[in-house]
């Protein structure tokens, strides 16, 4: 029971930093552009 709750946690877990990265990269890339116009 713990192992499987363990590894859906963490299974969601890898999913919302994966996003975080991608949301932060995009919010970089659109300060560079708006620096650079």
């Amino acid at each position: 029971m713990m192992v499987s709750l363990r590894s859906v946690f963490f299974k969601i877990d890898g999913i919302h930093y994966f996003d975080i990265r991608y949301s932060l990269f995009d919010i970089r890339h659109a300060l560079f552009q708006s620096f650079f116009y």
